[in-house]
């Protein structure tokens, strides 16, 4: 039972260190062996567990409980996640906009191209949510923008009042930096109406090692500062909600920092 988590902890870390491929790490070894995993040792365990209470009816509970418990607490995290998956739509890609999301620079674009295997920028108006036909979906028919606002129905841009574009920049670049985004490129203009501050920055999880892409926008709308946001996963087709998260944290972070 004890090699359960070593198990998932193996798939995630050795993905994240280049071992193998996020295929190999997330959708072979977690995805498709590991629910396998945890079903057979939690049946061996079962049996093992009333083997033991009757050859050692007093003195063996402890160890037939512990034996259990191990498999049963991953099952129950295993189901967690699929009846979390199944009220979010598989996509990697959330915008304030997404009628008009912010684009990444040329460097970014580059950076997506040397990791390999990696999503390509899409329109979310123009790009299908990719559904299994064989699965009810709600998301069915739906485009990504179309989807991320059925999931996702208050993100939406950010209006400052009172505040400069660039306070609200420094704000935006201290947001970031807060929740551990890394900084690619950082662009400020304090030109009157035409003033802007652009961010990109990457964020990588901690266990598998993802990389997703975020840029932020401040600029001017009317007398008030508006704030874009985008986070693309570079890899993977659902983000079983982490982009969405990251979107609203961003905002919500540059939203105390303004206020």
């Amino acid at each position: 039972a004890a090699l359960i988590p070593i198990w998932f902890i193996c798939a995630a870390l050795g993905t994240k260190y280049g071992l193998w491929g996020w295929k190999i790490g997330l959708g072979l070894m977690t995805i498709k062996i590991g629910p396998l995993l945890i079903f057979a040792t939690l049946i061996l365990a079962v049996v093992g567990a009333v083997l033991m209470l009757i050859a050692r009816p007093f003195a063996g509970w402890k160890a037939a409980i512990f034996a259990a418990l191990i498999p049963a607490i991953a099952l129950s995290q295993v189901m967690a996640i699929k009846a979390k998956s199944a009220n979010i739509p598989p996509i990697h890609d959330i915008s304030t906009d997404p009628n008009a999301p912010l684009q990444f620079s040329t460097q970014t674009l580059q950076m997506r191209i040397a990791q390999g295997e990696t999503n390509p920028i899409v329109a979310p108006t123009l790009t299908p949510t990719p559904t299994n036909p064989n699965k009810p979906s709600r998301f069915a028919g739906l485009n990504v923008a179309q989807s991320q606002r059925l999931a996702y129905p208050t993100i939406a841009p950010l209006i400052v009042s009172g505040k400069s574009v660039a306070q609200v920049g420094e704000a935006a670049k201290s947001a970031a930096r807060g929740l551990g985004l890394v900084t690619v490129k950082s662009e400020d203009c304090d030109c009157g109406a035409g003033s802007f501050t652009n961010i990109e920055a990457t964020a990588t999880s901690f266990w598998f090692g993802f990389v997703d892409d975020v840029a932020i926008s401040v600029k001017p709308q009317g007398n008030d500062v508006r704030v874009d946001v985008r986070s693309v996963s570079r890899v993977g087709t659902s983000d079983l909600g982490a982009n969405g998260k990251r979107v609203s944290a961003i905002l919500s972070a540059i939203r105390a920092k303004t206020d």
